[in-house]
């Protein structure tokens, strides 16, 4: 089956047969192919890959009064794409980004596109084999068409064509109600084993609890919080400036319904993990980013991605997504306001026609667990692993006070509480001891001193009867 393309030549668009050349049907298209491949690859990716930070920087430096209208996509490089996005097209930083890197998988792809001779041919037979070999989803496919979107509408060739042919599959399958986490499972959650490290378990056991108390949109409104954003006072209260990339760039000033969630030391939370763990990992080129990765880089959605759902859907069940957190946060909070106008403002709605669901999910909850309680404490509560976690951040030289409460508190902070706690103990412990000593000692020597007493009685009275008189002399009989 042959059709035209952009430029008026003939192309193969005969699914079966290059299925068959890709298992090796046809050694010599195989090897065309792949020359082609390579060269696609050269011709469209840098030769540097940039980081998001490197990214950002570009972005934010990029004028619009200078970036062309349209780009020559035969001499356009990744970064003019890039460019162009943000000053043409109103993308957002993260978007470009997932928009970047889904254009390299399909160039590196089996079936490649090539992103400078783009056509609704190659495009839909990139699709067709995603679909039929890979069991590509509805939603990996948008973002791929997306990412062509953004190159065509680049290079002045984006038309109502490509919506009308590039048709998404159907969706099936889905929940008709969000899934929301049982306390117990966000409790698992708060002290799951995420990576093999110290630094990335700490990170994403905080990234967990900021989603489940904050409501925040996963992974955009994680990955662009900066340091400035969260503002904690001397007494722990305070707020975080959440960027809704959603909304074009709005920030919204968000009070946690408890300052324990935001500054406590008891808790992985944000104020935590800034004093003890960031400082750990900062480099040069992690700008003002509140969460690092361990190379001292901004953290990405793909790599938030791939440690919390997989370990998440171990602990919980596997429909567990990152948007699960913020469903849970919904439903949490309507439990402890009553109130869908303020869950929908705090989630950063202006409707409450999407959170009316919450309202039944929090009846069956309660059902369940009871009414006593709110269900953000529920999930709080103490967990045995905590000790654990406990003995791995402060490393104390003797185990743990008895004495101490009932929970497990984080980071140096709380090293010399816990220590003055065990000092108290000895200290108790040794004036208990000496005060026994000297009880013990002292009932001794009455029991010796009433026997010599009692002796010496019988001898100069001249008495035999010893027991008698001992009796006599001591209950006065």
């Amino acid at each position: 089956m042959l059709l035209k393309n952009n430029n008026n030549k003939d192309y193969d668009y005969n699914l079966a047969n290059n299925f068959n050349d890709l298992a090796g049907g046809n050694k010599k298209k195989c090897d065309i192919l792949e020359k082609e491949r390579q060269e696609h690859i050269n011709g469209i990716l840098p030769k540097k890959v940039l980081s998001l930070e490197e990214l950002r920087s570009a972005l934010e430096n990029t004028n619009r009064v200078n970036t062309p209208i349209f780009l020559d996509p035969q001499s356009a490089t990744w970064l003019d794409v890039a460019c162009h996005g943000k000053a043409r097209q109103n993308l957002k930083y993260t978007t470009i980004e997932k928009h970047l890197r889904t254009a390299r998988f399909m160039v590196n792809h089996d079936v490649p596109v090539d992103f400078r001779n783009l056509t609704v041919e190659s495009v839909i037979k990139h699709f067709d084999y995603r679909i039929a070999m890979e069991n590509a989803t509805r939603d990996a496919l948008r973002h791929e068409r997306d990412a062509v979107f953004m190159f065509l509408r680049a290079y002045k060739q984006f038309s109502d064509e490509w919506r009308e042919y590039l048709i998404l599959p159907k969706k099936h399958g889905g929940m008709k109600t969000p899934f929301v986490l049982m306390p117990s499972q966000v409790n698992r959650l708060y002290h799951g084993t995420f990576a093999k490290t110290r630094y990335e378990n700490v990170l994403f056991q905080t990234i967990v609890f900021t989603l489940v108390n904050f409501g925040m949109r996963p992974p955009s409104e994680i990955i662009n919080l900066n340091l400035e954003n969260v503002v904690v006072d001397k007494n722990g209260t305070g707020y975080i400036w959440i960027k809704e990339d959603k909304k074009d760039g709005i920030e919204r000033q968000y009070f946690p319904y408890d300052k324990k969630v935001l500054s406590s030391k008891v808790y992985r939370t944000p104020f935590n993990y800034i004093n003890t763990w960031r400082d750990k990992v900062k480099t040069e080129k992690s700008g003002n980013a509140l969460f690092l990765q361990p190379n001292g880089k901004r953290v990405t959605g793909k790599y938030i991605r791939d440690h919390i759902v997989k370990t998440g859907k171990k602990i919980t069940d596997n429909r567990f997504k990152l948007y699960t957190c913020r469903h849970t946060f919904a439903t949490y909070y309507y439990d402890w306001t009553r109130d869908l106008k303020e869950v929908a403002r705090r989630l950063g709605h202006s409707k409450t026609d999407s959170i009316d669901h919450y309202i039944g999910i929090r009846k069956d909850l309660k059902n369940q667990i009871g009414n006593k309680g709110n269900l953000f404490d529920k999930a709080l509560r103490h967990n045995k692993r905590l000790e654990d976690s406990l003995k791995r951040d402060c490393r104390p030289k003797k185990r743990l006070s008895r004495l101490s409460p009932p929970v497990v508190r984080y980071g140096p902070a709380e090293i010399e509480t816990r220590q003055q706690e065990k000092e108290n103990e000895i200290v108790f412990s040794k004036h208990h001891y000496l005060v026994f000593g000297i009880n013990f000692f002292t009932k001794i020597f009455s029991y010796f001193f009433t026997f010599f007493d009692n002796l010496l009685y019988c001898f100069f009275s001249g008495s035999t009867n010893y027991f008698l008189v001992e009796r006599r002399h001591i209950y006065g009989i």
